[in-house]
């Protein structure tokens, strides 16, 4: 899945809030999850890649509606394509019903 690189002033990397909060907070509705997708002869790790890819694309659909780059919906496999629109189509309805404008896209922030 992409990642975006922070950098410094410097040019070192530093983590993303999300790689910050992955140490701090705790998921446990995860470990149950793939708990359950063992106990039923799944990988919990194919799952995990699986909807990670709908996700991507889910989040490039919806980048595309408010003035980001059309996605690249051919590199995606058809159910992974069906499942992000679904996703995407719930997130125009809640634009839709909600007053929201954005004042950033996408825009990589880091305090020194």
């Amino acid at each position: 899945m992409p990642t975006t690189r922070y950098l410094n002033k410097r040019g070192d990397r530093i983590p993303s809030v999300t790689q910050i909060l992955d140490h701090v907070w705790a998921k446990p509705g995860l470990v149950a999850w793939a708990n359950r997708e063992g106990l039923n002869g799944r990988s919990h790790t194919v799952a995990r890649d699986a909807a990670a890819r709908a996700g991507t694309l889910a989040h490039e659909i919806i980048l595309s509606k408010i003035g980001g780059p059309e996605p690249e919906v051919d590199k995606y496999a058809r159910g992974t394509v069906s499942e992000a629109r679904v996703s995407a189509h719930h997130a125009r309805d809640w634009m839709e019903r909600h007053k929201w404008e954005p004042i950033m896209v996408e825009e990589s922030l880091v305090h020194e």
